[in-house]
């Protein structure tokens, strides 16, 4: 027991934990983590189309609201001095039926997603959810990156 609070110790004095960055999520949470060291991961977790006004962006429009996403993750990104050549790892969860993956969908957000993210320089995962925080949301965004 002793090791392990010694660890649990250990690892909390290596990473800080960041509060909410504008645009707040007003269901549900966002937040990132960030080590403060050079060459560790950062996870940027659930980020959804919230504008700096709390408002959802874009209700049943998919496009818009992977947009807002986008932007929200270059805020939070510089935030932390950072941007989107930093991310390694993207996962998509977006609104729809278990296991049945729409083509189209994907490939509208690959047409935002290419406005931000250098082409192939990341893992990508798709996950289709039937629900998202609220009815209203399509889409959510969990990134890992680099410094």
């Amino acid at each position: 027991m002793k090791y392990i609070l010694i660890l649990v110790s250990l690892w909390l004095a290596s990473h800080q934990v960041l509060g909410q960055v504008t645009p707040p999520a007003p269901v549900g949470f966002t937040y990132k983590i960030d080590s403060g060291m050079p060459g560790q991961q950062i996870y940027g977790s659930t980020q959804r189309p919230y504008a700096s006004n709390g408002e959802l962006t874009g209700k049943g429009n998919l496009a818009a609201q992977a947009l807002q996403v986008f932007k929200n993750l270059e805020t939070a990104l510089n935030s932390i001095g950072m941007n989107f050549s930093n991310i390694k790892q993207v996962t998509y969860h977006l609104k729809g039926e278990m296991d049945q993956l729409d083509g189209s969908i994907v490939a509208q957000v690959n047409a935002i997603a290419g406005k931000y993210l250098p082409l192939g320089s990341q893992i990508t995962d798709y996950k289709q959810v039937p629900k998202i925080a609220q009815d209203e949301v399509l889409i959510e965004i969990e990134v890992i990156a680099i410094r």
